[in-house]
């Protein structure tokens, strides 16, 4: 029990066998939870520019083609990695598809991916790339 200050007081009691105690009176507060946390789920969408749009921006067409790892490495620092990746790890372009296709809920799978980026490296990296550059300009892409 609480006195007029607000602090517990105790009272002098005995129990069934005779033995003295204190006994501690509680009071007891209700929390009301009015919205669960959660995750959100946004709905997926489709790849901007598909495999075969690399021509929809020519300069990144080109510079996918014939400059491959140099592009891939300025490329990758956009997806926010570094930018050895592109020169030092061989099918780096897979985990960064997936990691830029998950972030920005692009539908799609890692099969998916390994497909595309087995069948056709600079047209993957063209796709990433035009994405980005459109993703970034639109306000839905932030380097984290």
């Amino acid at each position: 029990m609480a006195d007029q200050y607000g602090n517990q007081t105790y009272t002098h009691q005995q129990n069934a066998y005779g033995n003295q105690g204190y006994a501690q009176h509680h009071t007891s507060h209700t929390t009301v939870v009015v919205q669960q946390p959660g995750v959100q789920i946004r709905n997926k969408r489709q790849w901007r520019n598909g495999l075969g749009g690399c021509l929809n921006d020519l300069p990144i067409c080109l510079l996918s083609t014939f400059c491959f790892e140099c592009y891939g490495c300025y490329m990758v620092t956009k997806a926010d990695e570094h930018c050895c990746l592109g020169w030092c790890c061989p099918g780096y372009l897979l985990p960064v598809r997936s990691y830029v296709r998950g972030r920005l809920g692009i539908e799609g799978s890692v099969l998916k991916d390994f497909c595309a980026v087995s069948c056709c490296g600079p047209c993957v990296m063209c796709q990433l790339a035009q994405e980005l550059k459109e993703s970034t300009e639109c306000g839905e892409w932030q380097a984290a």
